[in-house]
This record gives structure tokens, C-alpha cells and sequence, in this order.
């Protein structure tokens, strides 16, 4: 490794430009502030910001082109995470022009340089993407168009840097050039940016492909001379050793590589005096302004070395760099690198069977990082040590903390293993009482997520039979309780409610002061009302006496069950008797609430607070629903009765969605459902992404989409139906739009579900897609002119892809992919659903329909159709002759299978005609048109809807000389 003394000052003049490193983190105004956070990963935040700054009011030009660059780098940060590889091409595809846009539009401006340099990054991205799509990609013909698309869109790249690196050259040559400093750096960046273009470019090349190999040894070529003129003035010349060191790694020069990583590593020693070298224990005496710039830098190209050492097996060496790193270089554990170079080591470790120096590594990941990834990154370590045997000194806890992450990654087996396993650890220590619940508390969660609620039951028994005295003992009687009730209710053997009873007594007798005791006292009562002896159920709970535990309770549900009794006379037509219970069961109920209201108002115990909020808001929609039903008929009340329950609500969307369904229920039984709508328009414009909003908008969706309905049942063309639709597809879109961006937990698919199913529709409508016409099959092949209730749908549908796929699901999917004519997508999402249907049989010779299969499943035919017209169209457009062929194929496979007395018959066969005709095959074409007008006349065209098309297809073929015949 070369040792260079190098001086603080050009260093320091370098060290923005290259790194965009700077101590300065407030900005002079919002939008640096802004740009800050954007650049230092808080995109949540940077949205925040932007969004509010835009809704603040007029913002100058700087600002306005800031956050044009904000909102693009925003964009980038978003689609590394993009699953769908189509899908990330297009939106790289999309921020590269708008990048290049800005450049053009801001040539002169420093915004414009930021962006031309950060290029590379999307060339990067897109050289990884594209090599994604060609390896999954089986077609050769496809895999050749994507590979010329990709070689297309580099070509381009590097002709605009040559181009420019003879501007700059031009302008440096003139002896009377002005600001040479900045045209220099800019020089400089253009060099750089080339070679590194270059490198990316190989990205999409297979590895044993001489145009990879070409591309790797330019990339050598451009590093090698790039680092030869700017090590000892930039950054730039150290971080190029790193891409050099891909390059050679790539070719497999590995010792290349290895020395490529040691120049960039020498950066961190080279302020050591040589003639005065400091202590091999002592950091190295970087300035402090430079700390974490070297750390970054030199924490990469050890990371680099680190993985290439324990590729090559040589564990030891690895680790010796890693320890040198972390020692000698100031701030090295705060480096953005620190952890992955752990986790290197760890994995290396494990691979080497050196378990204890990888738990060691582990443990450090979790030590530094204890709720984050990296943490995660430890404990899952650990459980591949533990699985494969080799022993390890993680604590019980953290065994606990692993079983957890199992849990919520859904690894049932190993969540069981890790959670007995930390049981084990803990058998006869201090802690066993504190982890041993816990652990089994995993054991009922995973079977509970299972569904197997015996297994569950058996798990919070056990919690309470082993460890009595434990805090957690009353809470997992509880849910042993619950899901004894459940099984009981399921199969209705009395082991079970057995079980029910003696859990309840358990609990009242052993844990009177516990909040679960009161609900186990309540059991009574429960069994009471499950058998809808609602007076009898009322007599109980109204026992219990003010100042005792569980008396609000007991108020409120006499309460509820006064309400029951009157609906069931109201039901039997004793109408006089239901009016009294119906009072009797709202003057209970307004008793209770006012004492909750005193508790809440005056206890200084958050539990009790919390428990008497709960319970207050069940009592206020009780209330509600009391003054809602045709006995009462008070709507006017619930509004006073509700107040604003939702700002008491925070977090707990489905109370939300109760509150609204009554004050929409009673606006709309006083014609006053604006109301609503402004009082939701409020909060929307408070916070719209909040679920408080989601819940109410959905109630608000489903009154306004009823009130449509009705308005289009009097008059086909309503266009107050319209309106009320459109506002409704609004709303729709707001109650489901977290579901879109939610980090944990599985999306709410019933309710995505039929809000995508109900934008489908809308977007049917708005559309004025034909009544009975439910597939873009038939239609004009453009995309819709209102495409976003489409665009909005296909977005649902996709995440229900990725959650839970259904037919039916899938089908729509496919369907709004092709009325936005993106035929492509439209084919891709069907081609999953034939692969597993078995919808043609080939087992006679001639493919043809599985007449079971399509008895079975009646829509598939339909969807067939629409797969071969989709995969038509596509291979129309990208001029692939053999996906046309393999549409071809399945038109004669619907034309074998249906009859002429059918729209799927005419739809095959002129989409057949379209097929031969847009391959070029006039005269096959001439034929089939020829027979089909030898069998059928043009009302028989006209029949299905294609006679227009069947006549201008007929035409195309007179123009270009080929007449059909009779």
C-alpha cells in the first residue's frame, strides 16, 4: 500500500464537491433544510416538508427548483424498493428524463450540476435492473430487445459525457478561459462519471459475454487514468480505486482487486508522518472536519475487502482488516459502513464454522442496533448458528427478542424453535419467571396465527400452570379463556365450556384485582346473552353495586341488553313495550356515562382513565343507536351524543368507522349527507393521511356511492349520479390509501378488496365503457380518457397480488391494466393464472379448451380471451412475431371451443384476423376474411360489436392490393 503525507487544504477545498459532505445541516431556508434531510435518508420527513411548503402558499424560483430536485431524489430513494422490475425500469426510465429535463431547463445553475453528477447512480440502478429482467426473462427474443433497449439508453449516457469532456476540453484550452476552477472540477466529475458508466454498463451483460468484458476493461482503462491525475487532489481519486476494484473483481483479477481496495483503504494512513508514525494502537491524526468523510470512504473499501477476503476463504485476513479499521480509524463504528462490515464478518464466520467468533459479530450487530435492521440482521445470525448446531452465548432474552422477529416475519417453526429454546436458557435462573411466560405467550401467538386455537389454548394454560405467580399469569387466562369460549361456540362440547367456567372462577378467585378478573365475572352474563335471554342477562349485571369492581360495566351491558329485548319486540310487532325498554335501556345507559365522564374527569390512574374511556365509547354508541332506531327516531341527537368521539380516538380506525356510520346514518335520515362531507373535508385538510381520516372517508364513500345508486336507478344518466360517484371513488381511493404505504402488519384485503372492485366499476362508468362490456376486448386499444379511477384500481389490485390472489382478482387486474392499453402488464398478470389452471388440454394431440375446468370455472374462458389479446397487442407493438404466434394459437384454440352464435367466438376470430394481418401475413389474412365472409354477412359482424372493425380490417387489405373474395 502506497503511504502519501497528504496537505489538509486541498483536501478540505474537496471534500463538498466530491462527497456532498458538510457540517451544516439547517439549511439558510426551508428547502436547503429540506435537501438536507433528503440527502441524509429522512425521506418521510422530506415529503412532510415539501408537501407543507407547497400547500404554505407562493415559493420563489430557487425554492420552486430545489424542490424539483428534492421531489426526483425522493423518487429515487422510493424505487430501490420497487418489487416489480417492469415497474422500476419505468420509473427509473421516468427520473432519468426528468433529471435530463432539469439540466436543460437550469444549464448554468449549481442544482443542474448536482444532478448531471448524481447520473451515474440511475445508470447504476438501471444496469442492475435491466440485468435482473434478461435473467428472468426465458423468451430469447425478449431477452435480446431488453438488452438492446439497456445497451440503447447507455449508448446515449456515454455520448453526452464524451461530448462533454471535449466541451470542457475546448473551453480549459482557451488561454483567455473565465472561472477555470469550476470547469476543471467539472472536467474532473465528467471523467469520473464515464468510468463509472462504463461499469455499469457491463451490469448487463451476462459474466461470460465479451461485450461485459469489453465494457469491465474500458471501465479499468478510464479508473486507472482518472486515479493517476486526481488521487492526490480528491476524494474522487480514492473512491475511484473502489469501482476499479469491482471491475478486476468482475473480470477475476482478484489480486487486483484486493490491491485496487488497499489504495482506497490507504487514504485513513496517510496523514501519518512517516518519519513520525503513530502507535499501532492510537487513531491515525485525521483532522476532525474529515472524520466521518474518511470513515465513509475507507469503511467501503474495507467492507469491499472484507467480502472479497472471505469469498477467497481467507476468514483471518478478513477480520485482521476489520479490527485494523475499527481501531485506527476515527469515528469507524459510526461509519455507514460499520455494520454491514459485522455482518460480513459474521456471515464469514459461519461459512468458516468459527461459531463463537460469529456470535461474537452477531451480537455486536445487536448490540449497536438493538431494534433496527442490523439488529434483526444479529438475531437472525443467531438462529442460523443455533439451527445448524453450534453453540452460542446469546441470553434468553435475546433467544426471545429472535422467536418475536420469526413471529412477525410469519417462520412459525423457527419462532417455536427460538421460543422453547429461550425456555431452556432460562430453566433454574434468576430470569425464568420473566421468560418463561413470555416464551409460551410466542408459542399461543404462533398457533393463534395459525388458526389452531386448541394448540393455543394449551399454551396460555401452560403459562398459568407453570409459572402462577407471574404478572402475565392473569392475561393468559384470559385469552385460555377466549379461546376455550371459541372453540366451544365452534363445536359445542361442554369439555370446553367447562374449561370457559373454571378460567373464569380462576381468575375472579386468584387475580380479583386484575381488569381480566372483572370480564371472567362477567362470564354469567355472557352465557346469558349468548342465549339471548336478554332480561335475565340485564338482572345480572345490574348486581353489582356502585364502588364495585365491574359495576360501570354491569350498567352498561344491562344497558345493551335492555336495547337487544326492545329490537326483538319491536321485531314481533309489541311496539308499546319495545318504546319502554328502548327508554329503560337509554336512561341506564346515560346514568353510566356520566359516571364514566366523572372518573376520566377526576382519577389520576391512566388505567383507569383508559378503561373508562373505553367503555364511555361504547355507552355514547350505544346512545347513538338508540336514537337512530324507528322507535325513537332522534337523529338529531347523535351529534350531541357522539361529540367529537374521534378525537378521542386516535389509532383505532374501526371505533372511527362506528362513529361515522351513525352520523351519516342519521345526516342521511335528514337529508343533510353534506354535512358530512364538509365535517370529512375538515379533517382531510388537517391531516389526509391519517386513519382516522381512511375510516371516515370510507363511511362517507359508501353513503355517497347508495346515494348514487338510487339516483341512477330513476335515471340511467344521472349527472348528479355522476358527481356523487365521482366523490365517492374519491373517498374510496382516501379510506384504502394507508394500506398502501403500511410497514407492518398484512393489509386489510377484504377491504381493498371492494374498494378495487368498486373503482373498476367507476372507472367502467366514467369512461362510458358499454353496459355488459366488463374487458377492454373489443374496445379502441388507446388508453382510457379518465385513467386514473383505472390507474387507482390496478394499484389496489396489484398489492391484493401481493398479499392474496383470487381469479376473480386477477382478471380485473389485468383488465385495468389493459384499458390504460399497457397490454404487456395486461398479459404478464394473466399468465400466472393459465400456468396453474390447466385450461387447455393437449393430452388428445390438438390443443383444446378443458371442458371441465371451464365448467368449473366459467370466467377463465372469458379471461382467455383476454390473455390472448393482451399478448396480441403487446407483440404488435414490440414487433415480436413469436408472441403474436403464441396469441394466434389460443384463437384457435377459443374458435375450436365456441360457436358463431357467440361474442367470444367473434371476438376470437377477429382478433385472429388481426393477428395474421398485423404479422404481415396479408394473404393468410385475405383467406380467413374470405371464408368468414363465404359463412356470415355484415349483420352478423355487427352482431357482437365488431362489424366496424371487421369492414376497416377488410379495407386495410383492399389498399394494400389484396381483395377479399366472396
Amino acid at each position: 500500500m502506497k503511504q502519501r503525507w497528504i496537505s489538509l487544504a486541498f483536501l478540505v477545498a474537496t471534500t463538498n464537491a466530491a462527497l456532498g459532505q458538510s457540517d451544516a445541516v439547517f439549511g439558510k431556508d426551508d428547502a436547503d433544510f429540506v435537501q438536507r434531510l433528503t440527502e441524509r435518508g429522512y425521506g418521510d420527513l422530506a415529503e412532510s416538508f415539501t408537501a407543507a411548503m407547497r400547500k404554505r402558499g407562493p415559493i420563489d424560483s430557487a425554492e420552486t427548483l430545489k424542490l424539483m430536485v428534492i421531489d426526483i431524489a425522493l423518487r429515487l430513494q422510493k424505487v430501490r424498493d420497487e418489487a416489480d422490475l417492469q415497474k422500476r425500469r419505468d420509473e427509473l426510465d421516468s427520473i432519468l428524463k426528468a433529471k435530463l429535463d432539469l439540466i436543460s431547463a437550469y444549464p448554468r445553475r449549481e442544482e443542474a450540476a448536482g444532478e448531471r453528477n448524481s447520473l451515474p447512480e440511475v445508470y447504476r440502478l438501471l444496469g442492475e435492473t435491466y440485468s435482473s429482467m434478461v435473467g428472468q426473462e426465458e423468451n430469447p427474443d425478449r431477452k435480446r430487445a431488453l438488452k438492446d433497449k439497456a445497451q440503447e439508453t447507455f449508448t446515449e449516457a456515454k455520448s453526452g459525457l464524451e461530448a462533454r469532456l471535449e466541451e470542457f476540453q475546448r473551453l480549459l484550452s482557451d488561454p483567455g478561459a473565465t472561472n477555470v476552477e469550476y470547469l476543471n472540477d467539472q472536467f474532473m466529475q465528467a471523467r469520473y462519471n464515464l468510468a463509472k458508466t462504463y461499469y455499469f454498463n457491463s451490469k448487463i451483460y451476462a459474466p461470460d459475454e465479451a461485450s461485459r468484458k469489453d465494457r469491465l476493461n474500458k471501465a479499468v482503462a478510464a479508473f486507472e487514468d482518472f486515479t493517476l491525475d486526481y488521487q492526490n487532489t480528491s476524494f474522487l481519486g480514492y473512491e475511484a480505486f473502489i469501482y476499479m476494484g469491482f471491475c478486476h473483481r468482475d473480470l477475476g483479477k482478484i489480486d487486483d482487486a484486493l490491491a485496487d481496495y488497499d489504495e482506497a483503504i490507504g487514504l485513513a494512513s496517510s496523514w501519518d508522518d512517516p518519519n513520525n508514525p503513530t502507535d499501532p494502537s492510537e487513531l491515525y491524526p485525521i483532522p476532525e472536519e474529515l472524520h466521518d468523510v474518511v470513515a465513509d470512504l475507507t469503511g467501503n473499501a474495507t467492507l469491499q475487502k472484507v467480502k472479497l477476503l472471505a469469498e477467497q476463504k481467507q476468514v483471518e485476513a478478513a477480520k485482521e482488516l476489520a479490527d485494523w479499521y475499527f481501531a485506527r480509524v476515527p469515528r469507524a463504528i459510526e461509519a455507514r459502513d460499520a455494520m454491514p462490515i459485522y455482518a460480513a464478518l459474521a456471515d464469514a464466520y459461519i461459512d468458516a464454522g468459527e461459531t463463537g467468533a460469529a456470535t461474537a459479530a452477531a451480537n455486536k450487530l445487536i448490540e449497536s442496533d438493538p431494534d433496527g435492521p442490523w439488529g434483526r440482521k444479529g438475531r437472525d445470525l443467531i438462529s442460523r448458528l443455533v439451527e445448524g448446531g453450534g453453540s452460542t452465548t446469546m441470553s434468553a432474552e435475546n433467544l426471545l427478542r429472535i422467536a418475536g422477529q420469526m413471529v412477525g416475519s410469519q417462520n412459525w417453526d423457527r419462532a417455536l424453535f427460538f421460543a422453547n429454546l429461550a425456555r431452556e436458557t432460562a430453566r433454574g435462573m434468576p430470569n425464568e419467571t420473566a421468560v418463561g411466560p413470555q416464551a409460551l405467550e410466542v408459542v399461543a401467538a404462533v398457533y393463534t396465527r395459525q388458526e389452531r386455537f386448541l394448540e393455543a389454548t394449551v399454551a396460555y394454560d401452560a403459562v398459568y400452570e407453570l409459572y402462577p405467580k407471574s404478572e402475565r399469569a392473569p392475561e393468559a387466562l384470559y385469552w385460555a379463556k377466549v379461546f376455550y369460549q371459541r372453540l366451544y361456540e365452534k363445536e359445542r362440547r361442554q369439555f370446553f365450556k367447562k374449561r370457559v367456567d373454571e378460567r373464569n372462577e380462576t381468575l375472579a378467585r386468584e387475580f380479583p384485582d386484575s381488569p381480566r378478573a372483572v370480564d371472567a365475572i362477567m362470564g354469567e352474563g355472557d352465557g346469558l346473552e349468548a342465549n339471548k335471554e336478554w332480561l335475565k342477562a340485564a338482572d345480572f349485571y345490574k348486581k353489582f353495586r356502585p364502588g364495585q369492581a365491574g359495576y360501570e360495566l354491569g350498567q352498561s351491558r344491562a344497558a345493551r341488553c335492555y336495547f337487544e329485548y326492545a329490537r326483538e319486540l319491536w321485531g314481533k310487532e309489541k311496539k308499546d313495550d319495545a318504546v319502554s325498554y328502548f327508554k329503560q335501556a337509554d336512561e341506564l345507559a346515560k346514568a353510566c356515562q356520566a359516571e364514566l365522564d366523572k372518573q376520566r374527569a377526576t382519577s389520576l390512574d391512566t388505567n383507569v382513565t383508559r378503561v373508562a374511556s373505553d367503555l364511555a365509547f361504547t355507552v355514547r354508541v350505544l346512545r347513538a343507536t338508540i336514537a337512530l332506531h324507528e322507535a325513537v327516531n332522534r337523529p338529531q341527537d347523535v351529534f350531541t351524543l357522539l361529540g367529537d368521539a374521534e378525537n378521542d380516538l386516535a389509532n383505532t380506525p374501526k371505533k372511527v368507522s362506528a362513529v361515522w356510520n351513525l352520523r351519516i346514518t342519521a345526516l342521511q335520515s335528514q337529508g343533510k349527507l353534506e354535512e358530512a362531507c364538509a365535517k370529512l373535508d375538515t379533517l382531510i385538510a388537517q391531516d389526509p393521511n391519517s386513519e382516522t381520516v381512511a375510516a371516515a372517508a370510507g363511511q362517507v364513500a359508501r353513503a355517497l356511492d347508495r346515494a348514487g345508486l338510487e339516483l341512477f336507478e330513476k335515471d340511467a344518466k344521472s349527472r348528479d349520479g355522476f358527481t356523487l360517484w365521482k366523490r365517492a371513488a374519491d373517498y374510496y381511493w382516501l379510506s384504502v390509501a394507508p394500506e398502501l404505504t403500511k410497514t407492518e402488519g398484512a393489509p386489510d384485503d377484504q377491504e381493498i378488496d371492494k374498494v378495487a372492485k368498486r373503482l373498476y366499476l367507476f372507472a367502467l362508468v366514467f369512461n362510458e365503457v358499454p353496459e355488459r362490456v366488463e374487458t377492454f376486448v373489443g374496445g379502441d386499444e388507446r388508453a382510457a380518457r379518465q385513467p386514473e379511477y383505472f390507474e387507482k384500481a390496478v394499484q389496489l389490485f396489484d398489492l391484493l397480488a401481493s398479499v392474496s390472489a383470487s381469479e376473480e382478482r386477477t382478471v380485473l387486474r389485468a383488465r385495468c391494466y389493459g384499458f390504460l392499453a399497457k397490454f404487456d402488464e395486461a398479459a404478464s398478470a394473466l399468465d400466472g393464472l393459465f400456468a396453474e389452471a390447466r385450461f387447455v388440454d393437449t393430452s388428445s394431440g390438438a390443443p383444446r379448451i378443458n371442458s371441465k375446468v371451464a365448467q368449473a370455472r366459467p370466467r377463465l374462458i372469458y379471461a382467455f380471451l383476454d390473455w390472448a389479446v393482451a399478448d396480441l397487442l403487446a407483440g404488435a407493438a414490440a414487433k415480436d412475431q413469436p408472441r403474436m404466434d403464441r396469441a394466434l394459437d389460443r384463437f384457435r384454440v377459443l374458435l375450436a371451443g365456441t360457436s358463431p352464435e357467440s361474442g367470444l367466438w367473434w371476438g376470437a376470430k377477429y382478433y385472429q384476423l388481426r393477428g395474421l394481418f398485423e404479422a404481415g401475413k396479408f394473404q393468410d389474412t385475405t383467406l380467413v376474411l374470405n371464408d368468414l365472409e363465404r359463412n356470415s354477412n355484415e349483420a352478423d359482424w355487427s352482431k357482437f360489436g365488431y362489424g366496424d372493425k371487421l369492414v376497416k380490417l377488410r379495407d386495410k387489405l383492399v389498399e394494400l392490393g389484396h381483395k377479399p373474395k366472396k
